[in-house]
């Protein structure tokens, strides 16, 4: 399943403009949007989205009480960003689209960051259409947001196979730092490597942008790279691999929040994957130790499927393990026996 994360953080957007004349009388501060503002960003900075998402939308009923468009502005986009870190892409799309509308009503310029948090939304919520217009409207800006809509753009062509188009949007992030620019490049290598076929390529770039998710707090990001790793793990046959990644994905989205569907999904595929996995190892044991001379290979080969059985509750195959194990000891039991009997002789 495809997937993006806005690497902007939640802070407010700086102000522009030059200093105040030396003798302008400083303007007065409200406190109680300047506190639940600076609690906000804190808290998104922490990874803790859902308090970050709560705390913004205070700062943003506060504006909206002084009718201060340009805090306004910040703050819808700030808790749009908080939404689609928590994996509410349609909360997210109609904040965007409301602070938008009420910088409209002012004639304020609308900034590139939040028409990139709507093409974001869109993308989530299966508006491939909405979500390309928005994008390619600003790639050629110079700021982060044209680096991350040419991320969009390439997860766009990635998922119609156009690899062209995928090169040329992963070709256009260039070097940037940062381990979410990173990670944004690492995944579309990945990408670009399923479309070639080569699913081990695939797998090594979305474990590597994982981490980097990772390192940025953003986790819901870091679990979609995971099951993007189990799918080329899949692809390329390791069954069992791709089990412990989707399980790592699904236990991640699951505790994190926010991707109740997508954690169902990553977690009933590595139950799936894991039991197919502990039959094939059972199967494998099973026959090398009835087949004779292969005694540790079976007994490596029955343990993992014991394993994989013990993962996802399955008796039946923890039965047989259990059964073949007795039926591989009871040749040693019967020449201790013998040897016992000599002994005594």
């Amino acid at each position: 399943m495809p997937l993006l994360l806005l690497a902007a953080g939640a802070m407010a957007l700086a102000a522009c403009g030059g200093g105040r004349r030396a003798m302008a009388p400083a303007e007065p501060v409200d406190a109680e949007l300047a506190s639940a503002r600076r609690a906000a960003a804190f808290a998104f900075a922490q990874g803790r989205h859902d308090q970050a998402a709560q705390l913004y939308r205070q700062a943003l009923e506060r504006a909206q009480a002084r009718d201060d468009g340009e805090a306004i502005g910040d703050l819808g986009y700030d808790l749009a960003v908080a939404q689609l870190r928590r994996g509410d892409a349609a909360p997210a799309l109609a904040t965007a689209g409301s602070t938008r509308a009420e910088l409209a009503r002012r004639r304020l310029p609308v900034f590139a960051e939040l028409v990139l948090v709507e093409a974001t939304a869109l993308y989530r919520l299966g508006d491939a259409g909405g979500a390309q217009e928005l994008a390619r409207g600003l790639a050629s800006d110079p700021g982060p947001a044209g680096a991350r809509a040419q991320f969009l753009l390439g997860l766009l062509a990635a998922d119609r196979r156009d690899a062209a188009a995928l090169e040329s949007a992963r070709t256009a992030l260039g070097g940037a730092a940062g381990a979410e620019w990173q990670a944004d490049r690492a995944e579309l290598s990945a990408r670009a490597a399923g479309l070639r076929g080569d699913h081990p390529a695939a797998r090594r770039d979305f474990v590597a942008a994982s981490d980097l998710r990772r390192d940025a707090l953003d986790y819901p990001g870091m679990a979609r790279a995971l099951a993007g790793a189990a799918d080329a793990a899949a692809r390329s046959g390791d069954a069992r691999g791709a089990a412990d990644l989707y399980l790592r994905a699904g236990r991640s989205a699951l505790l994190a929040g926010g991707q109740a569907a997508a954690a169902g999904a990553w977690l009933a595929e590595a139950e799936r994957l894991a039991r197919g996995a502990a039959d094939l190892y059972l199967r494998a044991g099973r026959s090398a130790l009835l087949a004779g001379g292969q005694a540790a290979a079976a007994g490596a080969w029955l343990a993992e499927a014991e394993r994989l059985a013990r993962g996802v509750g399955d008796r039946a195959i923890l039965d047989q393990v259990a059964a073949l194990r007795a039926r591989r000891l009871k040749p040693h039991s019967r020449h201790i026996a013998r040897l016992a009997v000599r002994a005594r002789g």
